[in-house]
């Protein structure tokens, strides 16, 4: 039988009164329906304390010292990557025998240093950390509507074995069961430069680029064959692309201002501004819930994703996120930011 609840304030006040008044300690556990010794404890608790509610109690000894809670969060904070399995085996060599799960506790509860994933972001000099700052406060005044009238664009591989989940949760026991492990295999297949317009007004539009679409030629053959078109589709004034070797080819540069085509300055290290990114993260869970199974399924999945799963909607909502990045790129001085 598990240990019950210990008595309210209030019964053990009724406990002290009845006592002072002649009653004794069996009759007061029949009268109030109560144990004996609850009783006994009550009355001495009284006696002892002065007092009805529980006395400060001891517990457990704490296994660590102050000068070991310091070591720990030090070991931490220098190099974020430190494991708790680490901690202890750095604690070790100074004579303290502290258990990782005592280190885990110590860092989640008390410095609030929880383990997380770490984002995945690209390594950003000075120089452009400048130049996302300068792009920031050059745009800091447009409006979505504004930014309607840009159209976006970008390429992006598609492989069909692509765990896009790090963890599960499953019941002990069951690690290599076929529905929760994740499937791997040596060459998978995928669908390389997969590329993309992308505007609110139409939703996107695809560009099915070679394998070789990184040369200058095969990458002036597409401008010449779909920009036009895909710019008046989505009544766009304004074209982007990155900072890629073929975008900026001289002959690529001459085309696009032979066709008055404006475009949108953009510096290099830049995913979290182009709402494309968010896209594809969004069309690849897609993709691997379907689970492929060759390069045909995998073609035909990307696109019956693409045409039934992609709302316009999402297209527009990244849109009207884009006054949102700028000021966070503003509030982080040209650093990371959460998008």
């Amino acid at each position: 039988m598990g240990k019950k609840g210990s008595l309210s304030e209030a019964q053990r006040a009724q406990i002290v009164i009845l006592r002072q008044e002649g009653y004794t300690e069996r009759a007061i556990s029949e009268r109030l329906s109560v144990s004996k010794t609850a009783v006994h404890q009550a009355v001495v608790k009284f006696k002892n304390c002065g007092s009805y509610s529980d006395c400060t109690r001891s517990g457990r000894p704490r296994k660590t010292t102050r000068r070991n809670d310091i070591l720990i969060e030090r070991c931490v904070v220098k190099p974020p990557t430190c494991s708790a399995k680490k901690i202890r085996a750095e604690l070790g060599e100074t004579g303290s025998r502290i258990s990782r799960r005592t280190n885990s506790r110590r860092l989640t509860d008390e410095f609030g240093l929880k383990s997380r994933k770490p984002a995945r972001k690209p390594r950003l000099a000075s120089a452009m950390k400048l130049k996302r700052l300068q792009f920031a406060k050059k745009y800091k005044d447009w409006t979505s509507q504004q930014w309607s009238r840009v159209l976006f664009s970008d390429e992006t591989t598609i492989q069909q074995f692509t765990s896009r989940k790090r963890t599960v949760r499953r019941p002990p026991g069951t690690r290599y069961i076929t529905k929760i492990h994740i499937a791997n295999h040596e060459t998978p297949a995928e669908c390389d430069d997969l590329g993309s317009d992308f505007n609110p007004r139409n939703g996107r539009s695809i560009l099915p680029r070679s394998r070789n679409h990184h040369e200058w030629q095969k990458y002036l053959q597409l401008m010449k064959e779909k920009l036009e078109l895909h710019m008046a589709v989505h009544n766009c004034e304004i074209f982007m692309h990155d900072g890629a070797p073929c975008h900026g080819a001289k002959i690529v540069t001459d085309f696009l201002k032979t066709k008055n085509i404006k475009l949108l300055e953009w510096p290099g290290n830049r995913p979290e501004l182009n709402p494309i990114e968010n896209f594809w993260t969004e069309l690849k869970n897609r993709v691997v819930e379907k689970h492929p199974t060759s390069l045909p399924s995998l073609i035909k999945t990307i696109k019956t994703s693409w045409v039934l799963d992609m709302p316009t909607e999402l297209c527009r909502n990244l849109i009207e996120s884009m006054p949102r990045r700028i000021r966070a790129v503003l509030e982080a001085k040209g650093g990371h930011t959460k998008y």
